[in-house]
């Protein structure tokens, strides 16, 4: 009879210390590897839009001028063509030349600042000057990325 009530006593011990224990996790998606915000301004119109790219490859973009936002998941082959264009990016911190860095009326702008795969990038270019950086092909990229989650304005991009 004793060892019945033992035998008893340690089935209930371990399955509460299994009840207890137990615990439900979320996984934190990061298919991006980080995330990336993007920033579009300046020029004749003043425009002023913004993209940003979470670890999970939720994209949301805003257009400032027409009060509009967009949001989209990116699939993989886009993150992968995120990762791939940063990657051939030796992490720098990229500032356009004083005579540059002065607003002009019709002068567009571009900001970057992203860390992926544990590397951080920053750059803040001008039209023209992209031509020559190391980002002019992340800009470009990024730059499609935010015309088509804008076009999404509206839409669940989910």
């Amino acid at each position: 009879m004793r060892s019945a009530r033992t035998a008893a006593a340690v089935a209930a011990a371990a399955f509460l210390l299994c009840a207890c224990t137990a615990v439900e996790t979320t996984a934190v998606r990061d298919d991006l590897g980080g995330h990336v915000d993007f920033q579009v301004g300046g020029g004749i119109a003043g425009n002023r839009q913004s993209l940003s790219i979470g670890n999970d490859g939720q994209a949301v973009a805003r257009d400032d001028e027409r009060g509009t936002e967009g949001r989209q998941r990116l699939d993989a082959a886009r993150l992968g063509q995120l990762r791939t264009a940063f990657a051939k990016v030796e992490a720098r911190d990229e500032r356009p030349s004083p005579s540059l860095s002065r607003p002009c009326a019709d002068c567009v702008y571009y900001s970057v600042k992203a860390t992926i795969d544990g590397v951080r990038h920053r750059a803040t270019l001008t039209a023209g000057g992209q031509d020559s950086s190391p980002y002019r092909e992340v800009i470009a990229l990024l730059s499609t990325i935010l015309q088509e989650t804008l076009s999404r304005s509206g839409k669940n991009g989910s």
